[in-house]
């Protein structure tokens, strides 16, 4: 494991095209850096291609972890580790990172960017950071008290590589707590979790299972009581420069035995590109009946209106996850939403 400072663009200007540097500080919300998709279609033509790596091939594309986050919590203050790894045999890669964040420890609260970092990959290496939001605040990149209250997400796009085939680089994270804050002996517990490629980016619909037992009737089951919160975020893949489209989301739940609607819809409106909304314990927050314990989730785009590809400017794209959680010990498990986009005339996260 190693670990290592992040470089600011202008150290890397030979390195990295001028078109990427993004200028910026840690005062407002930066211009979110453009979103590279994944190719796989054209990598077993390119130089790249499994077998043939090369180290003059110059690809790109772009991941996002969806949760990186520094906060107080229920009970518990969360931190997150994060891996960012170049896995092909080509040196001189770089992994251009942004965190886009809400700060509620932010005199006033609100929502910001950094300005893009770059870190050095050499071939066949990786960087860890044990806490990714206190190394951005260690080098000066967050706003004031961002440090102590921050949840958002965080982009990597990697240059220099091999292929496109989605493989060559790769970035992980674990939000993780200590057990007991005064004691770090006690260890830790938390969930990981792969950054995104942008497979489940929807246009339309994502859909998910969630799952509540807090109930006495329904916790005496083997996994016993548990809780739901979604995660709902602005992936805006084929965004414009320098845009900032926001896009507001509804959020219903159906009882997967009957087929029925429960509950109250939830709402999340004006979601930034890069921006991640957490809505904790849903089935109370949704009032869904204490006799259901599974509701099978949708989560649609209300505003703007949908545009699918191929037309020239599609409507911003957008990701969802689930995050179970034990009542008794807080341990929780993430799950990924899945695109429900109709398949024609497009594939979703395209």
């Amino acid at each position: 494991m190693r670990t290592r400072r992040l470089l600011p663009l202008a150290v890397l200007a030979l390195l990295v095209p001028a078109s990427r540097m993004l200028a910026g500080d840690a005062t407002g919300p930066t211009p979110r850096d453009g979103i590279v998709l994944r190719r796989a279609a054209a990598a077993p033509n390119a130089p790249g291609a499994i077998g043939t790596e090369s180290a003059n091939a110059t690809f790109s594309y772009s991941v996002e972890l969806p949760q990186v986050a520094r906060l107080q919590g229920a009970g518990a203050f969360y931190r997150t580790a994060v891996d960012i790894t170049n896995h092909s045999d080509n040196g001189g890669v770089t992994a251009t990172i942004q965190y886009s964040y809400n700060c509620t420890a932010c005199t006033p609260t609100g929502f910001f960017r950094t300005s893009p970092v770059a870190i050095q990959l050499a071939a066949r290496d990786s960087v860890h950071f044990d806490d990714m939001v206190q190394e951005l605040d260690n080098e000066g990149l967050l706003a004031t008290g961002a440090v102590n209250g921050a949840v958002g997400g965080l982009l990597v796009r990697f240059d220099g590589l091999p292929s496109t085939i989605g493989w060559e680089g790769s970035a992980v994270a674990r939000l993780y707590n200590h057990v007991d804050e005064n004691n770090p002996d006690l260890g830790t517990i938390g969930y990981a979790f792969p950054a995104s490629l942008f497979f489940e980016s929807a246009y339309q619909t994502a859909v998910g299972i969630a799952r509540d037992t807090t109930p006495a009737a329904l916790a005496g089951g083997v996994q016993g009581s548990q809780r739901t919160n979604i995660g709902v975020r602005n992936t805006d893949v084929h965004a414009p420069p320098g845009s900032n489209r926001p896009i507001d989301l509804d959020i219903s739940f159906y009882d997967p035995a009957t087929g029925n609607k429960v509950g109250n819809d939830l709402v999340a409106q004006g979601i930034l590109p890069g921006e991640v909304r957490i809505i904790g314990n849903v089935f109370a927050t949704a009032q869904i009946p204490q006799t259901i314990s599974q509701a099978l989730v949708f989560v649609d785009l209300t505003s703007p209106a949908v545009v699918l590809p191929p037309a020239v400017q599609p409507s911003p794209t957008f990701e969802a996850f689930i995050v179970t959680i034990d009542n008794v010990t807080s341990d929780g498990s993430y799950f990924e939403m899945k695109c429900g986009d109709p398949r024609v005339p497009t594939t979703c996260g395209q």
